[in-house]
């Protein structure tokens, strides 16, 4: 009977899966006539951070009041935008030029007193920041550098940060670099960590999405889905799309079980759905359109 009941209850167990649905998709109320793109929440889920199509200003969303604030007018504050743990800074990069050559300039805009200062000065060696474990990380020179709570900048000796370098995948632990090529390729694009920093996410080209361990084994592949980010630590949310070469014909939001190895379609071949952004605290996904409208997805996690 004991073995009877053991069995029963391994198979039952192997019957559960973790099931993602839409339960509804909504534009998202700003301005008529205006365009936004790669919208990008804050870890509350009550604010989203807007841009240009080409990434030229940066602006915030209050998505109760609908207030909106403008942080920067310059050339490439969208791109690498994020907010801090605390969702009270947004962190930004802006372009400048001089003798033709790119320098970039790394600020944080305070969202109490709606004022921003310079953290790094501009300068060619910078590379896209990230917020990781409390803390701001990001690259300048040889050197990652830490930002905290506080605001205090320090040597980014401790946690994980990864970056593409001369399109190289290179993981930092505590600092020190190792470059890792898990699908053995040369050149990779979109990299992330997930929210409990063990594994890696990013997508190689002529390969596609990927996870991994920090140090590039255990590699699980996610098919053809483009800008993946994650959702919690067995998710992955990003897009497949149609192209003529030129102009993405179809694209559709979809959701990856890790565990399950097993992918959901989110939105409806109706709306071409780019450039998705989660939030798990509020079970939403924002995207916007190739028109610019702005999108967000109310889903639900099931387990059957």
């Amino acid at each position: 009977m004991k073995k009877i009941l053991v069995l029963l209850f391994l198979l039952a167990g192997t019957c559960f899966a973790q099931q993602i649905k839409t339960i509804a998709i909504e534009p998202l109320e700003i301005g008529e006539g205006e365009r936004y793109f790669y919208p990008q929440f804050n870890h509350s889920g009550n604010q989203i951070l807007l841009t240009s199509e080409n990434y030229i200003g940066l602006k915030v969303l209050n998505l109760s009041t609908k207030e909106l604030i403008s942080i920067s007018k310059e050339t490439g504050a969208g791109y690498a935008a994020t907010f801090s743990e605390d969702d009270q800074t947004i962190y930004f990069i802006e372009n400048y030029f001089e003798n033709r050559r790119r320098l970039n300039a790394l600020k944080a805009f305070d969202l109490n007193h709606q004022k921003t200062r310079e953290i790094e000065p501009a300068t060619r060696s910078l590379l896209k920041p990230m917020v990781f474990d409390g803390s701001l990380l990001y690259k300048k020179s040889n050197e990652i550098k830490k930002v905290d709570r506080t605001g205090l900048k320090s040597s980014g000796k401790s946690g994980v940060y990864v970056a593409i370098e001369n399109r190289k995948l290179v993981v930092y632990n505590n600092g020190v670099p190792q470059t890792i090529n898990p699908l053995n390729v040369e050149s990779y694009i979109w990299p992330s960590i997930a929210p409990d920093g063990k594994r890696i996410l990013a997508y190689g080209l002529g390969e596609g999405a990927f996870i991994c361990d920090t140090d590039g084994s255990n590699v699980i592949s996610l098919g053809q889905i483009e800008a993946p980010v994650w959702l919690g630590n067995d998710f992955v949310v990003g897009m497949v799309t149609n192209d003529d070469g030129h102009v993405i014909l179809e694209s559709k939001i979809v959701a990856f079980n890790i565990k399950q190895k097993q992918q959901f379609t989110l939105t409806p071949d109706s709306i071409i759905s780019l450039n998705p952004s989660v939030n798990t605290g509020t079970n939403k996904i924002a995207f916007h359109t190739p028109d610019g409208i702005v999108m967000i997805i109310n889903y639900q996690l099931d387990i059957k």
